[in-house]
């Protein structure tokens, strides 16, 4: 099982190279996925190259429109938590 304490440290460029595989893997161009998740193309990216960090309410808006989960948006893992 993965635990958050056991996560790679997440960092612009790990982040930018996850968008571009999920964007590539759905045969999207960056201004499309910029413009349903509200940001500039220019934005976008930035991010997709690692020179940016998006804010929080830019990764939820990522994860919904790639239905993903923000864990593995932001680490590219996904965590279980078990609850007691």
């Amino acid at each position: 099982m993965n635990t958050p304490e056991h996560a790679s440290p997440i960092t612009a460029q790990s982040l930018g190279l996850r968008l571009q595989t999920l964007r590539e893997r759905r045969h999207l161009k960056q201004c499309a996925v910029a413009k349903q998740i509200f940001v500039s193309p220019q934005s976008y990216s930035a991010y997709e190259k690692g020179k940016r960090l998006p804010n929080i309410l830019i990764l939820v808006r990522l994860s919904r429109f790639y239905r993903i989960s923000l864990d593995y948006l932001v680490t590219g893992e996904s965590f279980c938590v078990q609850r007691d």
